[in-house]
């Protein structure tokens, strides 16, 4: 954390007394609080200094705590125009992309056309140096640690827990992150998703889309082909997007995570109802990455022209000695007698192609009428 007396001096807001949306100095990148009803505000209804909850436990990025000028400075302040606009060049992705988290109970390379590794599983602290760095450092090797085809593409992900979401932002810049991701031929990376907690103030969730996009634009400007990461717990948090897209014309791909609160129908359909307005609004077409989410294959497929889906269930399932089978439009996971340690190699590309295409069929049949809903 940046603790730069002076910084934190022109960061620190003037005058900030009340918790009023109408007196926020925030109020225009935040966009505002929804409750559902008509009174209170973020700071109201979830900060220490209003509701009552321990102080102590609170880890909030919030203007009554006193280490809040510290998180300005590490930041560079809550704001957003002072970034640079991001030029994505055009990705040709896959309806559905494998994650591969090792190598572990595999013997031969697995040749698939694209696959995804979570960053944090390819940047890592060193035991023996304490240094954080790439667990390979040229393209060929780092395919050889995850016992990948030399031709396979990598796209890299950012959701991960917390703690290595936390551990990438203080170690990033020290490290040059970006510049070690640079040399291994990655094909496009997603931007890291800090949390968007419901029992915050705004100014938390400011915070964290800052930190996201300073990173993005970190790896943008080393080279990388890069994803945004669209958070989004308030009405305005998509107005956000929606500018941040129409200032960034080139950027068409975009990212966002159904396997924590978007995981419930109810809250993921909006998410993707939402993604649509803002694909309306620019007009121009989205290419949503679903990371998790394969129960909303057909409820995406009918309002986006490509889309595709990425998650580690073929990966699991083969670990577990479980192959896919597919009857009726549906798939199922059987269990199969495996020698103690032996390889799963053919389980896992058999899982791979059956759940893949199992994914393509249920869009085309969406798309076809089959399936509205």
């Amino acid at each position: 954390m940046i603790r730069n007396e002076k910084r934190r001096a022109e960061l620190r807001p003037q005058g900030f007394e009340s918790p009023s949306c109408n007196g926020c100095q925030w109020r225009k990148d935040c966009g505002g609080f929804h409750n559902g009803r008509l009174i209170g505000n973020c700071f109201e209804e979830t900060c220490c200094e209003f509701t009552g909850k321990d102080k102590d436990k609170c880890n909030a990025v919030c203007p009554y705590k006193n280490d809040f000028d510290d998180w300005l400075a590490d930041t560079m302040g809550l704001q957003f125009d002072d970034l640079p606009t991001f030029a994505q060049p055009i990705l040709d992705l896959p309806v559905y992309i494998p994650v591969i988290d090792h190598r572990s109970r595999r013997v031969a390379p697995l040749n698939w056309p694209v696959v995804s590794l979570t960053t944090y599983n390819v940047l890592r602290m060193h035991r023996g140096s304490g240094e954080y760095r790439a667990v390979s450092n040229d393209p060929d090797s780092l395919r050889d640690h995850f016992l990948l085809g030399k031709d396979t593409k990598i796209v890299l992900r950012g959701v991960a827990r917390d703690s290595q979401l936390e551990r990438y932002w203080e170690n990033h810049a020290a490290a040059a992150a970006p510049a070690q991701l640079a040399r291994l031929n990655i094909h496009a990376v997603m931007g890291p998703n800090f949390s968007h907690f419901l029992d915050v103030p705004r100014t938390d969730h400011l915070f964290n889309k800052r930190r996201q996009l300073l990173c993005l634009s970190d790896l943008h400007a080393a080279g990388m082909a890069t994803v945004p990461h669209l958070n989004a717990v308030m009405p305005g948090d998509w107005r956000f997007w929606t500018t941040f897209l129409q200032r960034n014309s080139s950027v068409r791909v975009v990212a966002i995570e159904f396997q924590t609160g978007n995981k419930n129908p109810t809250q993921g359909k909006k998410a993707i109802e939402h993604l649509a307005t803002v694909q309306n609004s620019i007009r121009r077409p989205l290419h949503p990455v679903l990371v998790g989410g394969a129960q909303y294959v057909e409820f995406v497929s009918t309002r986006f022209q490509q889309f595709t889906l990425t998650d580690s269930t073929p990966f699991i399932k083969a670990l577990h000695r479980q192959k896919v089978s597919r009857t009726d439009g549906k798939v199922a996971w059987k269990s199969r007698f495996r020698l103690d340690r032996q390889d799963v190699d053919e389980l896992l590309i058999d899982n791979i192609r059956g759940y893949s295409d199992w994914i393509e069929e249920r869009a085309r049949r969406a798309r076809s009428g089959a399936i509205l809903n």
